[in-house]
């Protein structure tokens, strides 16, 4: 099957030819295809949110684990086609036509046993557009779900359950609190506030009431007079970003009667935008609708935001409100579906290079989950596709990332119908029933191993201070020399990595 993305061709067109003959070949390979995204789209890095434009390396995004993932390498691509990829929950992302994303089929998971999600594939966006739906008309595609950005606690100047029943009852321009649960007012004097009744009783039970000293908490956390979700609450720890979610939630958050949805209702944009990003932190998912309140045209906006979250995290600390949810089920759990590629036109776009093993990371206000390019597996599967009784090496610059990249390139072997034999099934060595196999190892090993088809070495270095670092460019070339070069029984060998340093690893070959 010819390969899908453009660039692969001359990199496979090496595997090919050494197939065929021995050879010896170094590739500047800057990391920039198949991973571009709209220089417009939003990303939460350690810095805050940020546009895709203005991330620089060092950064650290989140990783499809919810945990920081640092950025190695970023490149403009300028202006190129763009295609716009939509999802079942409304959220979508501006990528190239050449983007990686891993994706679950719909029926995967049914003929794999004691595997719930299915095998994970890895498609381009063009191969997405082209295969949408099952024949029986239903999605074909989902992407996975972050696990939840796990963040770190936060010094806050309000206690954040407090504050979310403040964005959702409280007056915009002064420290009033309107419901008709006193409970939620109770909270207020729980946590040290005293709490006045106006007296001034609105439609229904509601009451309002004044709690004395919340202002200049108000007025620190700049929501006095701006009802938004403040950055410093959404880079919080679980705990707190849940507490905030809650306190918006038992205000202004609703369950169905049937308990099968629950939703929140605000008529301030930003507020919306804050919570789609609070819920899409925590691993859940939000689809958003939007009309004139009481259905009358001129009338304010209000946008009604249906949402999932995972099992174990509950939106509602109200009890007459949570104990209406159904219990979560596998069948009720939040998933994103591929709905929808279509043109964007052109635009400016920027891809980035991460430190993650799995090589996934997060975009957009939805926590998105997309995928790094993964070149030079495809092309050792495809060599033991064709020479199963070939022994093929895979060194990256530490033994954790090689047996991360072991695990996909065994699964997709697994794929094509590449035989393995059940005793040799490791991460570090897997084997086929004809003597061929991978061997995945860092900058360190290889040693008493011979490599009979190709050895590839893909960035030895990690990242820009590694290749900078003389001490660590002398043991990468003493390695080299010394262990990967001798370990060559009569095979090839093709070396892969970014040119930071004109004393790196290519830069040494080239002079000889």
């Amino acid at each position: 099957r010819q390969p899908p993305v453009r660039h692969l061709y001359p990199l496979l067109g090496l595997f090919e030819r050494a197939r065929h003959k021995p050879i010896k070949v170094c590739v500047s390979w800057p990391p920039r295809h198949a991973k571009a995204v709209a220089c417009g789209t939003p990303i939460l890095t350690r810095r805050g949110w940020l546009t895709a434009r203005d991330v620089r390396v060092g950064d650290q995004l989140v990783g499809a684990d919810g945990n920081w993932t640092k950025v190695l390498g970023v490149f403009f691509q300028g202006k190129v086609a763009l295609r716009c990829v939509t999802f079942s929950d409304g959220s979508s992302l501006t990528t190239c036509g050449d983007h990686l994303w891993s994706v679950r089929g719909r029926y995967g998971c049914r003929r794999e046993v004691g595997r719930e999600l299915g095998r994970l594939h890895t498609k381009t966006t063009s191969e997405l557009a082209e295969s949408l739906y099952e024949a029986d008309g239903r999605r074909r595609w989902r992407i996975p779900m972050v696990s939840g950005f796990v963040g770190e606690p936060q010094a806050l100047p309000l206690d954040p359950y407090l504050l979310g029943l403040w964005l959702g009852d409280g007056h915009t321009r002064d420290s009033c609190f309107t419901t008709a649960d006193r409970q939620l007012a109770d909270a207020f004097v729980t946590a040290g506030f005293s709490i006045r009744d106006k007296n001034d009783t609105h439609s229904g039970k509601a009451s309002t009431y004044y709690v004395r000293g919340l202002r200049p908490f108000l007025r620190s956390a700049g929501v006095l007079g701006n009802k938004h979700v403040p950055e410093m609450y959404l880079m919080g720890s679980v705990e707190q970003r849940l507490a905030l979610l809650q306190g918006l939630c038992d205000t202004d958050g609703t369950v169905a009667k049937n308990g099968s949805l629950q939703s929140f209702c605000t008529t301030l944009p930003q507020l919306a935008l804050g919570f789609r990003r609070l819920v899409c932190s925590l691993g859940g998912k939000v689809t958003c609708d939007a009309a004139s309140v009481n259905g009358r045209p001129g009338h304010e906006t209000a946008w009604r935001l249906q949402f999932r979250l995972p099992a174990g995290r509950r939106a509602f600390r109200l009890e007459r409100k949570g104990a209406r949810l159904n219990p979560p089920s596998p069948r009720n759990a939040a998933r994103r579906w591929v709905a929808a590629v279509k043109p964007a036109g052109n635009g400016e776009a920027v891809c980035f290079t991460v430190a993650a093993s799995d090589q996934l990371y997060c975009v957009g206000d939805d926590f998105i989950v997309t995928h790094n390019t993964t070149t030079i597996l495809r092309g050792l599967v495809w060599w033991l596709a064709h020479s199963p009784a070939d022994t093929c090496g895979y060194a990256t610059f530490s033994f954790d990332k090689a047996r991360s990249e072991s695990r996909k390139a065994r699964d997709w072997a697994r794929l094509v119908g590449v035989t393995l034999r059940e005793d040799t099934q490791a991460l570090s060595e897997w084997r086929t029933p004809e003597g061929g196999g991978l061997l995945a190892v860092g900058t360190k090993g290889l040693t008493g191993r011979g490599v009979s088809g190709v050895l590839v070495v893909d960035d030895p270095f990690q990242d820009r201070e590694e290749a900078d670092s003389v001490a660590i460019r002398e043991r990468v070339w003493e390695w080299f020399t010394e262990v990967a070069f001798t370990r060559l029984e009569g095979g090839s060998i093709i070396v892969v990595h970014t040119r930071w340093s004109e004393d790196d690893l290519i830069g040494r070959l080239a002079k000889q």
